[in-house]
């Protein structure tokens, strides 16, 4: 890697070569997707559980593709937390543990939501 250096003109100096290092790792962070950041889209109803989760969204349709029956929502507002309130929200997948003997298909973190 030295050798390189050598073969360089005098006036490209090592400042010029770090600069370039640090723009282009920069720039591709900067353009990398990270799917964790992706918002997902569901539809689907509340279900209040006094036992397992104490609450849980029973899924109708989710955009990103998967067979999900309910999830477990780790931020879900109090004001939600109403039975069969329906409701459409953005989330992405949390890596939150879901509380001891709920049994659901995701757990997820809401960014947006909404009722209808």
């Amino acid at each position: 890697m030295a050798s390189f250096f050598l073969h360089l003109p005098k006036t490209f100096k090592m400042k010029t070569v770090v600069a370039i290092v640090i723009l282009f790792l920069s720039s591709s962070f900067i353009f990398t997707s990270n799917d964790e950041n992706d918002s997902n889209i569901l539809v689907g109803k509340v279900k209040l559980d006094t036992k397992g989760c104490g609450v849980k969204i029973k899924i109708k349709s989710v955009s990103n593709g998967e067979k999900w029956k309910t999830v477990y929502p780790v931020n879900l507002d109090e004001k939600f937390r109403k039975n069969n309130l329906k409701i459409k929200a953005n989330f992405v997948l949390s890596r939150q543990f879901q509380p001891e003997n709920c049994k659901v298909d995701a757990v997820v973190s809401l960014l947006e939501i909404e009722t209808f």
